[in-house]
């Protein structure tokens, strides 16, 4: 699957692996399989390469190239993944030995059986067709002696990156590292008949590494940066509200002065990614659950008021209130969706309102789902609204 930069240094691999990022955990676990039991080192691309990127050559085109055998991992997903489909293709075209493994027991498509039945299929959950891959692996890969290669030298190890913690006027708040990926944003299918037209189409967004509030910003850290509490619902663990998309400039400009850093609000698919879980994400409905009630304060059980931060179950990144308790403004102008894949979008360059995002505690739960869309005037100031932090890496 094609998306942002690889990790890896492209070096060559004797096996590529293909797959729909929608499989990304299954194929993970097939893939350190693999390696172990051949003793070699499949090339994958863990985040997405986009076609027409610099590295796409080198590493997706340079990498089927270079290897022996290519395994496309066989699914629902990727029967209808174009980048997939786009790499099979290439390296049927190269005449690579080509192994279609079945990950999850799907029925191939017409049009797919139609063009590639004649490729050797395995069903990977069919234990003596898995073990019969692993021999075929090792007789294919085996040096003139017979002897399996020896495992390509693992790539260096990534930086551990940290959450960041800051400090001012003694109080302490934090923000949460988000690992950069590729991701379907908007009407996506867990999304059901709740899906409104402002959240379609549904559409590829690759984000790069960024940082965003464990909560809303509180009133207790407005109050630290601003010198004052506009809030209706008072109480220094509540997330502020009352203030505009303009307010939020000022404060994130002067908090910028005080810390040293360039605190901004997060665009929209900035929020949607980490609302949805990232790279870990599960597919859930609401930001960490499927139940409202288990991560958001809303009309059904708020009582018509915002509650302190952390009061409810944090999300898969440990986000907190991003289904819920207040809305949260985004950078964004408000435009319509496009169909098109996008890296790094920012929103329309201008507009008349800005985008809000996940629901508060008079909405209904319809409005806290993480691809729920609403708009407000910058200018405007409502009990309902509030904003988190980001910080680009």
């Amino acid at each position: 699957m094609i998306g942002a930069t690889s990790i890896y240094v492209m070096m060559q691999r004797d096996v590529f692996i293909s797959y729909s990022r929608r499989n990304y955990d299954a194929v993970m676990a097939i893939k350190k399989e693999i390696d172990s039991a051949v003793g070699t080192e499949c090339w994958i691309d863990l985040n997405g390469i986009e076609s027409g990127s610099e590295r796409f050559e080198t590493d997706i085109i340079g990498g089927i190239n270079a290897c022996q055998v290519f395994l496309f991992m066989l699914s629902g997903e990727s029967q209808q993944s174009e980048y997939a489909l786009l790499e099979l293709n290439f390296a049927k075209s190269k005449g690579k030995r080509i192994v279609l493994v079945n990950i999850d027991d799907c029925k191939m498509t017409d049009a797919f059986f139609f063009k590639y039945s004649l490729s050797d299929t395995i069903a990977w959950n069919n234990q003596p067709q898995h073990d019969k891959l692993l021999r075929d692996l090792r007789r294919w890969l085996s040096k003139g002696d017979g002897q399996p290669k020896q495992p390509a030298p693992p790539p260096p190890a990534a930086p551990v990156i940290k959450d960041k913690v800051f400090k001012i006027e003694g109080l302490e708040f934090t923000m949460k590292y988000v690992e950069g990926g590729t991701f379907m944003m908007g009407a996506t299918p867990e999304q059901g008949d709740d899906a409104m037209d402002s959240e379609k189409p549904a559409h590829q967004v690759t984000l790069s590494d960024y940082f965003i509030g464990e909560t809303p910003v509180t009133q207790a850290l407005w109050r630290a940066v601003m010198g004052n509490n506009p809030s209706e619902f008072n109480g220094d663990n509540n997330p502020v509200e009352s203030v505009s998309w303009n307010d939020c400039q000022e404060f994130v400009k002067r908090l910028s002065q005080r810390l040293g850093y360039n605190f901004r609000l997060p665009t929209e698919a900035e929020w949607e990614f980490a609302a949805r879980g990232g790279r870990k994400s599960k597919g859930y409905k609401f930001s960490g659950s499927n139940d409202v009630d288990e991560v958001a304060w809303y009309g059904g059980n708020s009582g018509k008021m915002t509650h302190p931060v952390k009061g409810k179950k944090a999300n898969e990144l440990g986000l907190y209130d991003m289904s819920g308790n207040v809305f949260e403004m985004c950078n964004d102008w408000y435009g319509a969706y496009s169909g098109n894949s996008q890296t790094n979008p920012k929103g329309p360059s201008s507009g008349f309102n800005r985008v809000l995002r996940g629901g508060g505690w008079d909405d209904d739960a319809r409005d806290c789902r993480v691809s729920f869309r609403d708009i407000n005037d910058p200018s405007y100031r409502f009990n309902i609204n509030g904003f988190r932090l980001a910080l680009s890496r």
